[in-house]
């Protein structure tokens, strides 16, 4: 199974950073299947065209106040530099997504 996982933390409240998440991963076109205790579930669709597996994304909010930790890991089921370097893009991609979502959102 590839995967790959990366942190950043944002200078907004836990409740907007989830909010920002729903907006990154819908304009991704990726849909958000679960959320648990402070987590959201991101499921890339799959697509004949990809070169690689779609991307099951969990992303883990942590925060209080004014300061959210954000972990995204993405893992899909292929193998090989291939499919770990597509786990890569699809993290800094919704990381990016991310990152304009909570500067707009609020």
């Amino acid at each position: 199974m590839a995967s790959y996982e990366e942190s950043r933390t944002f200078a907004v409240g836990p409740e907007r950073v989830r909010a920002a998440v729903e907006q990154a991963a819908a304009g991704l076109g990726w849909t958000v299947q679960g959320t648990g205790d402070g987590a959201l579930t991101v499921k890339e669709k799959f697509s004949l065209m990809s070169f690689s597996w779609p991307a099951t994304l969990t992303v883990d909010v942590k925060g209080a106040g004014a300061t959210t930790e954000v972990s995204v890991k993405a893992s899909n089921f292929g193998f090989g530099p291939i499919q770990v370097r597509a786990m890569k893009v699809r993290v800094e991609k919704l990381l990016s997504a991310l990152d304009v979502a909570a500067a707009g959102a609020g």
